[in-house]
């Protein structure tokens, strides 16, 4: 009969854990984190320095630092003006100017209010003002709008000219056209951006020279086609037909001594 001993099983080491597996998802976790905190960086400051841990933890201080008094103004109306408070987030959440005011306001103290205002000696200055924003602003939308169907118009013309350009070459134009209008709005001009512009500038300069250039060449050409032709005609003529061509003049005889001395004394 088999012993206790014999029996007995030896328990199972269980297997080892992954020690590596946590590590990959903290650093998953840490790149996670650091990309989502450089977005938030960049919505405030778009130029920011997120090239090392060290510069994001700079920027995102400075960024903290700019927050902070908002924070501390916004906290001072929610207690002082809690209306006020939800009328700008019922604003910010809505979008509804006439809603966030009926919402948060009574309309008789809104209407008193108005009255008060309206009573202030710049109060008609104010509305004058915020009129002429607004027209600016309309102005100036309506202008893009306007723009942006002349510049479809432009673009759709240009395309009909160039369709035989293959795919690359329209699409590394196209790279080169919305880089060059990114980097205007950015406000920077490069060294090619003024090379293009120089070549566009002195564009109908250069075709005036290349056009009278032309019919420089072309007086030319006629010039030398005419003498040509001349010497052809010049060949025809009887006299080289026949054979008989016109003896180049005789060399002058040398004058004696006495034909000399005769002419000096004359």
């Amino acid at each position: 009969m088999a012993t206790n001993e014999e029996l007995s099983v030896a328990p199972e080491t269980p297997p080892e854990a992954d020690a590596t597996q946590p590590e990959n998802e903290s650093a998953e976790t840490t790149q996670s984190d650091t990309e989502e905190i450089v977005e938030i960086i960049n919505r405030f400051q778009p130029d920011a320095d997120t090239s090392s841990p060290e510069a994001i933890i700079a920027s995102a201080t400075q960024v903290l630092q700019m927050m902070v008094p908002i924070y501390d103004q916004t906290y001072d109306l929610a207690l002082s003006a809690p209306e006020t408070a939800s009328f700008l987030h019922d604003l910010l959440t809505t979008g509804d100017v006439a809603k966030s005011i009926a919402r948060n306001y009574d309309p008789e103290e809104f209407q008193a209010l108005i009255e008060e205002v309206g009573q202030n000696d710049d109060y008609e200055g104010d509305r004058s003002a915020h009129a002429e924003k607004v027209a600016k602003v309309k102005a100036r939308t309506k202008q893009i709008g306007d723009n942006v169907q002349i510049s479809m118009q432009a673009i759709d013309k240009w395309a009909v000219e160039h369709e035989n350009w293959d795919q690359a070459k329209a699409d590394e134009f196209e790279k080169f056209v919305l880089q060059f209008y990114q980097d205007g709005v950015d406000g920077l001009i490069s060294e090619q951006a003024l090379a293009v512009l120089e070549k566009g500038f002195t564009y109908d300069g250069d075709v005036a020279v290349a056009e009278q250039n032309g019919k420089v060449i072309g007086r030319n050409e006629n010039i030398v086609a005419s003498k040509l032709s001349k010497e052809k005609e010049e060949e025809l003529l009887p006299e080289h037909l026949s054979g008989k061509a016109t003896p180049p003049p005789a060399p002058a005889r040398e004058k004696s001594f006495a034909g000399k001395f005769m002419e000096g004394v004359l």
